[in-house]
């Protein structure tokens, strides 16, 4: 009489992180801002790679206002559900010529036509006359994100005065106007925590 044989299924989606808490069963995933272009226009994605650079230019610049910039930061759609899970940490390299500058983020779900937030609005310290790099971090509600949704970054760029300000957002770490990587970085890293079965 044959014996039945129960094959274990193996997971369809190997997933690596840059780093792990695997007490706490999280994994930390690096998503860098970029700018990038095409015949349609300009966009503003999240992307894992750092090497990939931004186009046509790697930094936001504004002379006045509070807040003056707001930009949309979209990571790939899912193939696969994920849950994000804990808490997330940004960190913005900023070139201040005169007053202050600082920067709102707030983590999103995003499925094309509807946002869902899974944080509050976080606002980060403020620096004056120099270039620094300013990080936050960002209590996430957990949250499964499905085939087809994706994470949004929705950043306000915060300027008190009238004189330059810039914010980078370049992965490849590239030298963009005022803003010197040799003074402070030139990009923007959201350290994006997902659940990791133990």
């Amino acid at each position: 009489m044959g014996q039945n044989i129960i094959y274990r299924k193996s997971s369809e989606l190997p997933v690596l992180y840059d780093y792990e808490n695997v007490q706490d069963g999280i994994g930390y995933r690096l998503l860098y801002g970029c700018r990038v272009e095409d015949s349609v226009g300009s966009s503003y994605i999240l992307t894992s790679s750092s090497s990939l650079a931004s186009y046509p230019s790697g930094y936001t610049t504004v002379v006045a206002g509070s807040p003056v910039a707001t930009v949309d930061f979209d990571y790939a759609a899912n193939k696969y559900p994920r849950t994000v899970k804990g808490t997330a940490y940004c960190q913005i390299g900023m070139y201040n010529q005169s007053g202050s500058n600082g920067y709102t983020i707030q983590i999103k779900k995003w499925d094309g036509s509807t946002e869902t937030n899974i944080s509050s609005k976080i606002t980060s310290a403020t620096i004056s006359g120099i270039s620094d790099v300013v990080s936050v971090k960002i209590p996430l509600t957990e949250t499964i994100i499905l085939p087809g949704e994706n994470i949004r970054a929705t950043v306000e760029y915060i300027k008190s005065a009238n004189s330059e300000g810039i914010w980078g957002h370049d992965p490849t770490n590239q030298d963009q106007g005022s803003l010197q990587a040799s003074n402070a970085s030139t990009q923007m890293i959201i350290h994006m925590p997902y659940k990791v079965d133990k």
